[in-house]
């Protein structure tokens, strides 16, 4: 209670589903939507350490499957991190293209698609197609 028994009229934003406005900028936006973001932008680096630890147990399980020799193993190890390079140096320009929001949305189905696309893939070349989306995705 305030002085002289009114009540405060404050209300916590992370409680109301109405759009809020930002103090500085003036622009609504919506807090659920920010905190969904956030949250999967944590999943999204929690899930790059665990897909790393699990290629490093499947590797010859793949080759195997795959018929593939040493070199192409460790080609499709590495040509995620080199897609992954690629992304982190355009996610600057993307972002401030699109929005930070919305790029953490694109990068986040970008890692999803590929790893949709590693659970079919049927050949080496698909298996890298969907090793480089998996990369942009994580940069």
């Amino acid at each position: 209670m305030m002085a002289g028994g009114r009540r405060s009229e404050y209300r916590d934003p992370r409680m109301s589903t109405q759009p809020v406005l930002h103090w500085e900028t003036g622009c609504e936006y919506h807090v659920g939507f920010v905190f969904s973001l956030a949250f999967l932008a944590g999943l999204g680096s929690f899930l790059r350490g665990y897909e790393v630890g699990l290629m490093g147990g499947l590797l010859k399980a793949v080759g195997r499957e795959f018929d593939l020799d040493t070199f192409q193993i460790q080609f499709i190890v590495s040509v995620q991190l080199l897609a992954a390079i690629v992304g982190a140096l355009t996610g600057g320009e993307f972002a401030d293209f699109v929005g930070r929001k919305w790029s953490i949305l694109v990068y986040l189905l970008l890692f999803t698609m590929g790893s949709v696309l590693m659970m079919i893939s049927e050949g080496f070349w698909m298996l890298v197609l969907a090793r480089c989306t998996t990369g942009l995705g994580e940069g």
